[in-house]
């Protein structure tokens, strides 16, 4: 068996909190000056729980949809070469 490095705890400090945190708290978490390095560790991420928050973020913005989204411009009328005027758009 190999021999334990101190930056092997780190990393597995590193992969666990992702698996728990955002981004900006491990970066904060681990001294990191640039989130690139911190991205590393984003690999331990559970696709399905990713999927199952986006599924309760998106079902909880659909309750609001009538009352949240501001109402469509009117269609923008084009003016025929024939009428001697152009659209402005």
């Amino acid at each position: 068996m190999p021999a334990l490095r101190f930056h092997d705890l780190r990393h597995t400090f590193g992969t666990l909190s992702a698996q728990g945190f955002d981004l900006v708290n491990v970066q904060a978490m681990m001294g990191h000056a640039d989130s690139r390095t911190t991205a590393r560790y984003l690999h331990a991420r559970p696709a399905a729980e990713d999927a199952a928050r986006l599924s309760r973020i998106f079902a909880q913005d659909s309750t609001a949809i009538g009352s949240n989204v501001p109402a469509a411009a009117p269609p923008a009328t084009v003016a025929s070469e024939s009428d001697g005027a152009w659209a402005t758009r």
